[in-house]
């Protein structure tokens, strides 16, 4: 599907976890020797492509029933929120500003967020940014680029109600005293490149998106919900086998179960660091992913697995993976996710890097390999910030590359091993910028 950009604020009405994985490229001639080369898969591995596992997790679920006698304590409250990433926080301080008693509980030692932006439409920063994006048009947009394989009602409220959930979070930075969120700003314009329409739907955080979580949590804080960090919620309970009316949580004293009058919302984001549950979700050419960036490592498929186990439904097979094509052979986070030149094994520029980037990550996997090599030049830490703005960037194997043909492009440095430095020794004499406008 054409999710554009970026994720959008979930609010606690529609709240959904998505998990945002990596693939990315290496040097053929340095890549370390894959951990699992494996043919257990959901579909066969025609082509056996070499798989490189995410950081593990073990699930925090428990699939036997907890037994009351296990439980050292009961605690009420009227919502219970299983995750404190940028759903489970929005989810959070939007019930505990509507008066509700909420409880956090959050896996980690601290909050899940990465990148930039959060993705909605026709804001107060798209206005202010001069960008409308037609609500018809990107349903049907979206529709249409996912085959008319998606359920139209949830696209068409994201599109008629992303707005609304936009301008409720930046009244709720301004409403906070510890916001340091900075600045929501829209750059940039609706695209079309190559038949594909990108759409502008992308509100930049100044501060980074942590800081709009960690933004969202303390508001949640400051209208009295309590934040639980390293307390995973393991198991859901039910009223005789009917409606979800609480959550056991596992904490160092021992289980204890919170009863949830009002509900409990489950944001425990994807399955990332479950191999087991991701070979048997997705196609195997997905999971020939180079690198998995997402910087939480504690996705283990919890809120899925603790769903199931009650009954609930969960998209057929094979699923969808969200790929982040901007991670280096260490799993570092990168600005590689940008439009800059691609290139598959065989030196082949095989897609138009401007398009939307679920397009490009699928172009990418469909190389030889499964991958594809990212070209950067130039003072790269200045490109990104003037491009994206401040972002962190971990250089896992920096070089200066100084042999190439032209003295305009000797300047290079090899960003966590994206750039082949052999390959590009032997572009054509006239230099990289000719090479790229004949290929």
């Amino acid at each position: 599907m054409n999710v554009s950009r970026r994720a959008f604020v979930k609010t606690a009405a529609s709240t959904t976890a998505l998990a945002a994985l990596a693939a990315a490229p290496a040097l053929a001639d340095e890549a370390p020797a894959p951990e699992a080369a494996e043919s257990d898969t959901l579909l066969p591995n025609a082509e056996n492509l070499a798989f490189h596992k995410s950081v593990p997790c073990e699930p925090a679920f428990v699939a036997e029933p907890i037994p009351d006698a296990s439980i050292v304590e009961n605690i009420d409250v009227d919502v219970v929120v299983c995750g404190a990433g940028m759903a489970g926080a929005c989810a959070a301080a939007s019930c505990a500003q509507n008066g509700l008693s909420v409880v956090v509980l959050e896996r980690g030692e601290v909050c899940a967020s990465r990148g930039s932006e959060v993705g909605a439409i026709n804001d107060r920063a798209h206005e202010a940014a001069g960008v409308y994006i037609d609500p018809e048009e990107f349903v049907n947009d979206a529709m249409f680029t996912s085959h008319y394989r998606a359920d139209r009602k949830i696209w068409k409220k994201y599109a008629t109600r992303s707005g609304e959930a936009m301008n409720w979070a930046i009244d709720t930075s301004e409403a906070t005293p510890q916001s340091e969120c900075g600045a929501f700003s829209v750059s940039g314009r609706n695209t079309v490149f190559s038949g594909v329409t990108t759409w502008c739907s992308g509100v930049r955080v100044q501060g980074g998106t942590r800081s709009f979580v960690e933004m969202m949590l303390n508001n949640a804080i400051n209208n009295g919900a309590e934040v639980l960090y390293e307390t995973p919620a393991c198991q859901l309970v039910r009223e005789d086998g009917g409606r979800v009316c609480g959550v056991i949580a596992k904490t160092e004293a021992g289980y204890v179960k919170y009863n949830a009058a009002k509900g409990v919302v489950l944001a425990t984001g994807g399955y990332d660091n479950n191999w087991d549950y991701l070979s048997q979700s997705i196609r195997p050419r997905d999971l020939a992913a180079y690198a998995w960036v997402n910087p939480t490592k504690t996705e283990a498929g919890d809120g899925h697995l603790m769903g199931k186990a009650i009954g609930a439904a969960e998209d057929d097979l094979p699923h969808v993976l969200m790929i982040d094509p901007g991670g280096d052979v260490n799993g570092n986070r990168g600005g590689t996710l940008l439009a800059f030149p691609r290139v598959n094994l065989n030196g082949e520029r095989f897609v138009n890097e401007s398009i939307s980037l679920e397009f490009v990550a699928n172009a990418a996997m469909y190389q030889p390999g499964a991958r594809d090599y990212v070209l950067l030049a130039g003072d790269l830490l200045a490109s990104f910030d003037i491009m994206k703005g401040p972002v962190p960037l971990i250089c896992s194997s920096p070089c200066q590359v100084t042999s190439l043909p032209s003295p305009k492009f000797a300047r290079f440095g090899a960003f966590g091993q994206f750039i082949c430095v052999t390959f590009m020794k032997c572009l054509p004499k006239r230099g990289l910028r000719f090479w790229l406008n004949q290929n």
